[in-house]
């Protein structure tokens, strides 16, 4: 007798257990992965992945509304919808990959203060990014290997490690075209840039010419 009341308990309980799933997932037919997800900027993310369950249904019978860019950092609420049922989901758009920075060494000669960007070739990335020069002397004859660093805005870091060479410039630059008297009027202005000028390359910029 003890056994069959058990065995009537038990049952009921498992019915009223499944009853239960059945309802729940009745009432929520939609099961998401995730309800905050976070997707790379300029990717391409099938929203339909995140799905991971709809009950009595198929993913070709949900629609997701609106439609996301994914070109800008942002944020979204998108909606899962199956037949009268609506899930929302939180997007946010971010940037986490740092920069590809591709460097080049330089050439100079004893005295010009070197700057970040006289050593980079590109710099890729989908945001501005600010260099800096992790050596804290740059100014010994010779080679140095030089460290230089980026951020972008979102504060993703890379750095790469390039050659700086300063020699002795003995030499001077060798003027061609400038007259030795110029008559200029009031008012008027000179173009530095028609001068032209030869040199071997070494220490030679325009920031030093004018």
């Amino acid at each position: 007798m003890k056994k069959k009341q058990f065995i009537l308990i038990f049952s009921g309980a498992v019915c009223l257990f499944l009853a239960g799933i059945h309802f729940y997932f009745h009432a929520h037919p939609i099961q998401l992965k995730s309800t905050d997800l976070e997707i790379e900027v300029n990717s391409k993310y099938n929203f339909k992945d995140n799905l991971r369950f709809i009950y009595f249904g198929n993913e070709k019978d949900v629609s997701i509304q609106p439609e996301i860019d994914t070109s800008s950092l942002n944020e979204y609420d998108i909606f899962y919808q199956y037949k009268d049922y609506k899930q929302k989901c939180h997007i946010r758009i971010v940037d986490t990959t740092p920069p590809v920075l591709k460097l080049k060494n330089y050439k100079t000669d004893l005295v010009e203060k070197v700057k970040p960007e006289q050593f980079i070739e590109s710099c890729k990335d989908y945001s501005d990014c600010s260099f800096k020069i992790m050596n804290k002397n740059t100014d010994k004859e010779g080679k140095t290997e030089i460290i230089i660093f980026a951020v972008d805005s979102s504060g993703n870091e890379t750095k790469e490690k390039c050659t700086l060479t300063r020699i002795e410039d003995t030499k001077p630059p060798v003027i061609n075209n400038f007259q030795s008297n110029i008559e200029i009027y009031q008012g008027e202005s000179y173009d530095f840039n028609q001068i032209q000028i030869e040199d071997d390359g070494v220490g030679m910029t325009s920031e030093r010419l004018m």
